[in-house]
């Protein structure tokens, strides 16, 4: 996990229990619901049955365990090409983005950059 690489101790079962988690239930003709995955995620990251949660999110989440000099961004709709050509690299400052490049469909931190 990124968190770990830039030294900072969290597990992803830490990052798990800290994630604002809501059920997801059917109604009498048979249609699933959930909370806006804005807020919280859908489901539980355990099952393979959840909808998930956006970017921000996971963002809201992970600055929980953050030291206070460190700061994350969500990037969400910022072109990959644009993330990956940073060269400042900081230890400071992590981007999160989602659904940037083919088969990146989950909302983590993808690269720490200024």
């Amino acid at each position: 996990m990124l968190l770990q690489y830039w030294g900072i101790n969290i597990s992803v079962d830490d990052l798990i229990a800290a994630l604002p988690q809501e059920p997801l239930f059917q109604d009498a003709s048979g249609l699933w619901h959930g909370p806006d995955p804005n807020h919280a995620f859908a489901g539980s990251p355990y099952t393979e049955n959840s909808f998930g949660c956006y970017a921000p999110v996971i963002a809201d989440t992970v600055r929980k365990f953050l030291p206070e000099a460190y700061v994350l961004f969500d990037a969400s709709g910022t072109p990959l090409p644009f993330l990956s050509k940073k060269k400042d690299m900081s230890k400071t400052e992590f981007r999160c983005s989602s659904g940037q490049a083919p088969g990146c469909g989950s909302p983590i931190p993808v690269c720490p950059g200024t």
